[in-house]
């Protein structure tokens, strides 16, 4: 893994993920749909969590009570970029073979497979992982926005790349964002 392919994909994923939240946000339909709304806050928490990992920081795992509504969480989720594409563009080609303990693997392993996690991922992994663990669950909340009648945007990498990899454009922080 390069440091250019982990910096594109961490760009795409935001792209990525403005265009998910631009379909949301002007949507009643998307808005009040609990079960989509809290697909895109464990998205966000996910990757909010592998940051402060990433910089050795603590970090308490919010529940999603604590935001007022689909635009909080929004805005949540763009307040991540900033700071996740300042460390990664801050890291050298060594530092991507640093091992990175993630507090949670052993629950998790225990918990999916029964038996506790025995192998410890480099920084570049888990930079991977983020990025392929977002793409899962904006593929989720894709079809989730099919179902209620809502025509997603096209987020895949390649198209990004085709498209010449254009920055991201949030929906206005003053979009709709309410529920049915």
């Amino acid at each position: 893994m390069t440091l250019e392919l982990l910096r594109g994909l961490m760009h795409h994923m935001e792209w990525a993920d403005a265009r998910v939240w631009s379909a949301v946000a002007p949507d009643p339909r998307a808005c009040g749909n609990d079960s989509l709304i809290d697909r895109l806050f464990h998205l966000h928490r996910t990757q909010h969590a592998f940051l402060h990992v990433w910089k050795g920081e603590t970090f308490v795992l919010p529940k999603r009570p604590s935001f007022e509504g689909a635009h909080a969480i929004r805005e949540w989720a763009r307040e991540f970029y900033p700071q996740a594409n300042t460390f990664v563009d801050s890291l050298d080609i060594q530092k991507l073979s640093t091992l990175v303990v993630m507090p949670w693997a052993d629950w998790l392993m225990e918990k999916t497979t029964g038996q506790a996690a025995t192998g410890v991922p480099t920084l570049a992994e888990t930079i991977l992982q983020i990025t392929a663990h977002s793409t899962h669950h904006r593929g989720q909340v894709n079809a989730q926005l099919r179902q209620v009648g809502i025509e997603p945007l096209l987020t895949d990498f390649i198209a990004w790349i085709w498209s010449g990899r254009p920055a991201p454009e949030w929906p206005e922080a003053s979009a709709t964002l309410r529920p049915a």
